[in-house]
């Protein structure tokens, strides 16, 4: 893991994804959970507003997975959307633009630190201006990886003709955002070669391994995390998360960041229960969230925490026969924070 980058008032350290990857086969394997890759949710099995199993389906077929409580990790909320709880698509239809990253090798560092963002945006527009680059994003993220002379790339901003919103819920959207991804980085290499000192020796060594969806379907819950909450810094009773990270919201007109001032929110457990809909919690960017709020929420730490808490919850919930919604809150809290959760 990289040194802690500055990030507003926050900061984060980027990792190697390869090290990722293996740090969770350690933990999936040693926790003696039964994983099945490679396979696909298709549909819920109801019985009185109630989960009680899963469709799936895999190389070996289809089969149905059954349960007492269910937790919707995948990011659309597809469980939650199957089994009949509410849902809106972001703001008004409209949702955060999607993005393919991108890693690059033989950086110089000590060059390209030298460089602000504000300059790399200025870079940019003189780039376009110029009639021979087509960068759609001027507000772009250039980070040190843990590896020397690497950097991750965060600088694509996809969308589609006319430039239209796309929805990682649609195939043609996700296939339109694959082809348009991976061109864009090319586009992004070709300028920083160019006009950003430090990576004129520079080269692209890998993609992200799929277009990286930001926002779609956002489940209702007993409780929504509202844009008060965020930019106040409210605290809660039944928090499951703290949070420091600004509203990053990536529109098809650009990038807004509001950051936070040396202080944090909290976000309650009851983003997590979906409204009209029993044994199933929501985890990730699918969370009961207003569209802004939601543009903090969904980043990577908030969604590790909120497993952690979805995850006691329904071990409770199996263990005294009750739904998550009567779970108490704060056993959730007091073995989060046993664990090592900052609450």
């Amino acid at each position: 893991m990289a040194e802690p980058f500055r990030f507003g008032h926050t900061a984060f350290c980027v990792h190697d994804p390869l090290v990722w990857k293996e740090t969770s086969d350690h933990l999936i394997r040693d926790s003696g959970v039964n994983v099945l890759f490679h396979t696909s949710f298709v549909d819920v099995i109801m019985e009185d507003n109630k989960i009680v199993g899963v469709i799936i389906e895999n190389k070996d077929g289809r089969s149905v997975i059954k349960g007492k409580v269910f937790i919707d990790a995948t990011g659309d909320g597809d469980v939650a959307a199957k089994a009949g709880a509410p849902y809106v698509f972001g703001k008004d239809g409209s949702v955060q633009s999607p993005t393919m990253v991108c890693r690059m090798n033989n950086v110089n560092w000590d060059k390209a630190l030298q460089i602000s963002s504000q300059e790399v945006g200025e870079k940019i527009d003189e780039a376009v201006k110029s009639g021979s680059y087509d960068l759609p994003r001027r507000h772009i993220f250039l980070f040190p990886s843990p590896h020397k002379n690497e950097a991750l790339i965060n600088a694509t901003r996809i969308a589609g003709p006319d430039n239209a919103g796309l929805y990682g819920t649609s195939t043609n959207d996700l296939t339109w955002s694959e082809f348009e991804g991976r061109k864009q980085i090319r586009e992004y290499e070709r300028f920083l070669k160019r006009f950003i000192p430090g990576f004129e020796s520079a080269y692209i060594i890998d993609s992200a391994t799929q277009i990286g969806i930001r926002q779609t379907r956002t489940v209702v819950g007993e409780y929504t995390l509202m844009n008060d909450d965020v930019i106040k810094k409210r605290k809660f009773k039944n928090a499951i998360v703290r949070s420091a990270w600004p509203i990053e919201a990536h529109g098809t007109d650009g990038v807004k960041i509001v950051h936070l001032d040396d202080d944090y929110y909290e976000v309650p457990f009851e983003v997590m229960l979906p409204e009209k809909v029993d044994q199933l919690l929501t985890v990730g960017r699918c969370i009961s969230a207003e569209h802004e709020a939601l543009a903090s929420v969904r980043v990577t730490a908030q969604c590790f925490e909120e497993g952690f808490a979805a995850g006691y919850a329904a071990t409770l919930s199996v263990k005294e026969n009750i739904t998550p919604k009567q779970v108490d809150i704060h056993n959730v809290r007091d073995f989060m924070i046993s664990n090592g959760s900052e609450l």
